[in-house]
């Protein structure tokens, strides 16, 4: 009786294995279909990326502007703390609008710029609460 069970294991188990690369290339053949499928889809997410970090360098860029004209430069800039604090909270919001478009990027694998604009202002705002 154990001999016969042992043959039956020995068959079934023969059948799996031959069964196995079968089931492999179907799995290969269905992950070339979706990924077929997929790229469309993923080449407009891409684009669409690259336009929002295209239109967020143009706002950088108008925001450094604006913030060279708006903040506290000179020695006898009356009340600059409001000033700073309005300043910091626009580049907190700008900040965080960039790191949510960098973690979509990261996830299709797009680059972004370096955004260095924003970054000097932080760097800026932080030389003038020093003063």
């Amino acid at each position: 009786m154990e001999k016969v069970k042992s043959k039956i294991f020995y068959f079934s188990s023969n059948l799996v294995l031959q069964e196995l690369p079968e089931q492999w290339n179907n799995t290969k053949k269905a992950s070339v279909t979706v990924k077929q499928q997929v790229a469309p889809l993923q080449a407009n997410e891409v684009a669409i990326i690259r336009r929002k970090s295209t239109s967020f360098d143009v706002k950088q860029h108008e925001f450094r502007e604006r913030f060279r004209k708006e903040a506290p430069f000179l020695f006898d800039f009356a009340n600059p703390y409001p000033c700073l604090d309005k300043q910091h909270a626009c580049i907190t919001k700008m900040e965080e609008e960039m790191y949510s478009l960098k973690e979509s990027a990261g996830l299709f694998e797009v680059s972004l710029p370096e955004y260095k604009q924003l970054k000097a202002c932080r760097r800026e705002v932080g030389c003038l609460l020093e003063f």
